[in-house]
């Protein structure tokens, strides 16, 4: 279907190859917070993203839904450290962007991750993957309803 391409220099500085994606999700999957003792609930409160970001991967070619996986990735100021982080693909009905599959239903939601030729437009178009979240903490609004426990607790 898709073959996945590392995300040229040109584009957004928030697209990330596949495999650094995939990687984010097994730190996620893997977490052990008996063998991490940094890892705790607060650390991953919220994130947050900027309309600019949502709207960049809205306008991907066929997106008509954005799945957002958990993650952590490698925090550069603290070297063997990891921070919670969302990873966020483009995703579509199967049957509006894959008509002729099937055996498979066509009603999924699918992601849409790679390089896909588009007959409407006579060129190829890439469905990238994206981390541009910011976490919370430290970017937390701790007046906010949402923001349980006491106002500061979690944050930097």
């Amino acid at each position: 279907m898709h073959s996945a391409p590392k995300a040229p220099d040109h584009q957004e500085p928030f697209a990330i190859p596949l495999e650094t994606a995939q990687q984010y999700a097994e730190n996620w999957i893997g977490a052990d917070p008996r063998k991490d003792p940094n890892l705790s609930p607060t650390d991953m409160r919220a994130f947050l993203v900027r309309k600019k970001e949502f709207i960049e991967i809205l306008s991907q070619y066929d997106t008509e839904y954005i799945r957002m996986y958990v993650g952590r990735k490698p925090v550069a100021e603290a070297p063997g450290s990891l921070e919670a982080c969302l990873v966020l693909v483009s995703a579509a009905r199967r049957g509006d962007v894959q008509p002729d599959v099937q055996d498979k239903n066509p009603d999924d939601i699918i992601d849409l991750i790679g390089t896909v030729e588009t007959e409407r437009r006579l060129s190829e178009e890439n469905y990238y993957v994206f981390d541009f979240s910011s976490l919370c903490p430290p970017n937390c609004d701790p007046e906010s309803p949402l923001f349980v426990g006491p106002p500061g607790a979690g944050c930097r």
